[in-house]
């Protein structure tokens, strides 16, 4: 992971985390869940790894996501 994360992006991450929703993230936020989405995938796209495992009902963390989270908390 090379490309740093900015504060918004790290604010998003870790509420997708937090609720387990991209829904109730974007709720707090105060942003549309399509924002939430499209803002993972950037993040994901810019760094180079999946941060969200998205085969189940709900996205959950990878073992890269959860790392990412901890250091953004």
């Amino acid at each position: 992971m090379t490309a740093p994360l900015t504060l918004e992006q790290a604010r998003t991450l870790v509420a997708i985390a937090r609720h387990g929703s991209f829904a109730k993230a974007a709720k707090e936020l105060h942003k549309v869940h399509s924002a939430l989405f499209y803002a993972v995938r950037g993040m994901e796209e810019a760094l180079g790894v999946e941060l969200l495992d998205r085969s189940g009902y709900r996205a959950t963390l990878t073992a890269v996501g959860e790392r990412v989270v901890e250091q953004c908390e």
